[in-house]
Parts: structure tokens; sequence; C-alpha cells
């Protein structure tokens, strides 16, 4: 089924060049608006489970302890 299609997409890559590359270069715009909307956070308890009372304990503790946590969270705390 994979190998099909996959065939039948080399054709039409083959017979239309230029239809292609404009479906590749729609494709990348699309996506390409999506991704300048993803967030990334480097928090080790964004990892944990965020309804467990477990990983709100952690985070209390994190915010009362600043001076436990990295020099970038203190910056973060300035602003």
């Amino acid at each position: 089924m994979r190998e099909k299609i996959l065939k039948k997409l080399a054709q039409w890559h083959a017979a239309h060049p230029w239809r292609m590359l404009l479906v590749v270069l729609l494709l990348t715009i699309f996506f390409g608006f999506f991704a300048g909307q993803l967030k990334l956070t480097m928090r080790w308890s964004d990892l944990l489970p965020s309804g467990d009372k477990r990983t709100t304990q952690f985070n209390k503790i994190i915010d009362e302890f600043t001076a436990a946590t990295s020099p970038a969270k203190k910056m973060m705390n300035l602003k």
C-alpha cells in the first residue's frame, strides 16, 4: 500500500515538477506558520503530570526557595 502511494507520488512528481514544487512550498508555509506558535519550556517540572499533588508541591518548593534554582529563574522573576 505504502509503496504504491510512493510510486504514484514519484510519477506525479516526474510528470509535473512545478506543481510538486508549488505543493511543497505551500505546505512549508502552512506548517511554518504553525511552527512559529510552538512554545518550548526548559523546566524539568513541565515533564511531570500537571494535576498531580506531588507536582504542585514540587512547584511550590521551587518557587519558595529561589536560591536553590538556576540564575535564569532569578532573572525571570525580576521582569
